[in-house]
Order: C-alpha cells, then sequence, then structure tokens
C-alpha cells in the first residue's frame, strides 16, 4: 500500500488523520511520531512480546527460529512478518500503517536476541540488515505492495536516506519503550 512505502520513506505525516491532538508543526517537521503512532507502536511490540513469551507459544517461536538457523536473515523476516500480520489480523486490521515497519525492526532486534540466548544462531549487522530488507519485501507483499516497486525503493535508499529511517525507528523506540518480559513465562 502506497501508506507502507511512504512509511519507508519517513513520509507517515500525510496519513495520518487530522485531529485535535495533533503534534506541533516541529514535531512533523522532524518526523517524529504522534502520540497515537507511538502509543499504537507500543502496542503493537508489546502484542508481539507477548506472543514471543507466552507459555503457550514461547517454544514454537523457538522453533521457527531454530528451522531457519541456515539463513537466520530469512528466519528472522519469517518471524516477525508472521508476528506482525497475526497482531494486524487479531485487530481487525486496525495497526497503522506507519506504525508497522518500526514495530517489525523493534520485534526483529528481540528475536534476534532471542536466537541468541537460545543458541540458535549470532545476528551481527550485515545478518540484521537482509533481514529486514527480507521482512520489508514480505509485509510489502502482505498488504499488497508490488514487490518490484519495493524493491526499486529499497535499492533508491541511499545511505543518508538509511540513516533517517534508522532515527525515525529511534524515535519510535524513545518514545514507547515496552517493557520485555525477563524471561520466558512458566520456564
Amino acid at each position: 500500500m502506497a501508506q507502507i512505502k511512504d512509511s519507508m520513506r519517513g513520509n507517515t505525516d500525510r496519513n495520518i488523520p487530522k485531529t485535535e491532538q495533533q503534534p506541533t508543526q516541529k514535531n512533523v517537521n522532524e518526523e517524529e511520531p504522534t502520540p497515537a503512532e507511538a502509543d499504537a507502536f507500543s502496542r503493537v511490540v508489546l502484542a508481539c512480546l507477548k506472543i514471543i513469551y507466552d507459555q503457550s507459544t514461547h517454544q514454537g517461536i523457538v522453533n521457527m527460529l531454530a528451522q531457519g538457523k541456515n539463513d537466520p536473515s530469512q528466519s528472522l523476516a519469517d518471524t516477525t512478518t508472521l508476528l506482525i500480520t497475526q497482531v494486524d489480523k487479531k485487530s481487525g486490521g486496525k495497526v497503522p500503517e506507519t506504525v508497522i515497519l518500526p514495530a517489525a525492526a523493534d520485534v526483529l532486534g528481540e528475536l534476534g536476541n532471542l536466537a541468541a540466548k537460545a543458541g540458535i544462531f549470532q545476528v551481527d549487522e550485515r545478518t540484521a540488515a537482509q533481514a529486514m530488507q527480507k521482512t520489508i519485501m514480505s509485509l510489502a507483499e502482505q498488504y499488497g505492495v508490488d514487490p518490484q516497486d519495493v524493491r526499486a525503493l529499497l535499492e533508491s535508499v541511499g545511505p543518508d536516506q538509511a540513516k533517517q529511517m534508522a532515527a525515525q525507528q529511534g524515535a519510535f523506540n524513545q518514545q514507547s519503550q515496552p517493557a520485555a518480559p525477563a524471561a520466558p513465562m512458566g520456564a
């Protein structure tokens, strides 16, 4: 969808309905998330963390990661995509598209940490970057974005734009850090 593509470009303010609680012009120009976006981001990440660490699903998540230990980036991408799409489906499709990619990046990082702690595989910067690219492609496919458009966009992202996207991710993380469970429930 165009909104996901815009989110990848950092153009999140165009698709947000105007309300009385909109951020100041300063926030929009700095591309900080609105309070509603930050809240949605927190709720999505927290819902994914609950799935990851819930006693009834934790082992299944670990098994999914372990099955892909020969291709960690694909394993991380597949698991991240599954979690994000499940949370969106459970919400009735109400997850704002502007938070899907930032939330996916956060969840991917958590899955990487889990894989390392479980001794499945280590995630270095290159693996994480590849996993995020695969996640973007997979989520775009799930949400009906033409894969060729996404590939072209990914190829067109220069180092400065990549840093800008990382800064946007950091803004979401700073405004809304859900507390991750210390250990799997029931473990």
